[in-house]
């Protein structure tokens, strides 16, 4: 069972969302791909930063007692500027047409209503323009201005509380970064900062903005379908299963940026593993947020699959007791009339027993199996490293 998709309504989140940020929208125009968008912005952060520790190398000449430290021996800032930061921008490019995406996916399986609605249409649209309906109230929630201005003043806290807080901790610390080291190289650190504060911002408003709109739409809407075989191996709302995965692989390399700042010291002979307060509270972050972003779609999906394949249950059981009562009812016993119903009988329990297989989770295992294995990484290298470190200062 499919639908036919007009091509115009692949890109309306997107075309939502590119009206109220700019810095999106020039995104989409530069790159055709997330993993382009995602390779550019680490090249330019990764050469910024390899160019301004040269010439703050070159000018820091002198003998001090502040190690400096750059991109030759800063492994936290490579896992940083050339880790983190690119795979940052791919989520913040890729969310919204991942999320549509998606929901496409589940109309052409027929699993959701595709009802038309013309709720967001622009006066520039052509007559015939209609989106479903989902997708049509998730755009309008998407492109409200004040996720833009919101995302603005988180960069402007995220900017200060780096040059008035972290920064003189920096400075007094034994190893200076090269960003740190000159007051024009902060400069430079500052505005690069504000830039990623406001891509993490819009990237969490809508994260957090979809999932909400989608719990709301599968707390509310029955499904049209659940099938009990289907090749996505999640009764036709596999897609939905990868998306919720693919939103807490994010969070699970929060926790490899725990490993990162743990692992530092080690790394470059500082000392032991770095398991401070900061870092175990990113290690907190890590194990609460890579659940509950797994969790927040699928355990909406998950219920409105419970919930049909409870209606199917209780019909076929309906169908089943009704059929059972005639019989036991009967004041005589006649063969073939009996036969039939018992003939009957039996067909409908097998179809019970069939409709107890129909997939509750819209997700395939082996699909589950590899992003738990992933996400899992972080936690192991983190309990191990505490545990050897551990071990080398115990006494006995």
């Amino acid at each position: 069972m499919t639908t036919r998709i007009p091509q115009n309504e692949m890109t309306i989140l997107a075309d939502g969302v590119a009206r109220i940020d700019p810095l999106y929208s020039v995104l989409r125009r530069l790159f055709r791909s997330q993993m382009q968008a995602a390779l550019a912005v680490g090249a330019l952060h990764a050469l910024v930063w390899i160019v301004l520790s040269l010439i703050v190398q070159k000018e820091l000449q002198k003998p001090g007692a502040i190690t400096l430290l750059d991109f030759r021996n800063d492994a936290f800032g490579w896992f940083q500027w050339v880790l983190l930061v690119p795979v940052l921008w791919y989520f913040y490019r890729w969310l919204p047409e991942g999320v549509t995406n998606a929901l496409m996916r589940l109309c052409r399986n027929g699993v959701i209503d595709f009802r038309q609605s013309g709720k967001n249409r622009q006066s520039d649209d052509p007559p015939d323009y209609r989106v479903p309906a989902l997708l049509a109230d998730l755009s309008g929630v998407l492109a409200r201005p004040l996720w833009t201005w919101l995302s603005v003043a988180t960069a402007t806290i995220i900017v200060l509380g780096q040059y008035f807080v972290h920064r003189p901790s920096e400075l007094g610390a034994s190893f200076l970064s090269a960003w740190y080291a000159t007051r024009w190289s902060v400069y430079v650190l500052e505005p690069l900062t504000g830039i990623n504060g406001y891509v993490c911002a819009q990237f969490a408003i809508r994260t957090i903005v979809s999932t909400l709109e989608l719990r709301r739409y599968f707390s509310k809407s029955e499904l049209k379908h659940v099938f009990l075989l289907h090749p996505d191996g999640g009764g036709g709302l596999g897609q939905l299963g990868r998306l919720s995965m693919q939103v807490a692989l994010f969070s699970v390399f929060i926790g490899f940026w725990a490993v990162g700042i743990t692992l530092y010291p080690v790394a470059y002979g500082y000392g032991g593993p770095n398991f401070s307060i900061a870092v175990l509270t990113v290690y907190a972050l890590y194990a609460v947020l890579v659940p509950s972003t797994l969790l927040a779609i699928l355990w909406p999906a998950h219920m409105a699959m419970k919930r049909y394949k409870y209606w199917r249950l209780h019909l076929l059981s309906l169908q089943i007791q009704e059929l059972l009562e005639s019989l036991l009812l009967q004041t005589r016993i006649e063969t073939r009339t009996t036969t039939e119903a018992v003939e009957n009988l039996g067909k409908l329990r097998g179809f019970y027993q069939l409709t107890k297989d129909i997939p509750e989770w819209p997700l395939s295992l082996p699909d589950f199996g590899r992003f738990g294995g992933f996400a899992a990484l972080p936690a192991i290298t983190g309990l191990v490293s505490f545990a050897l470190d551990f071990a080398k200062s115990w006494p006995f």
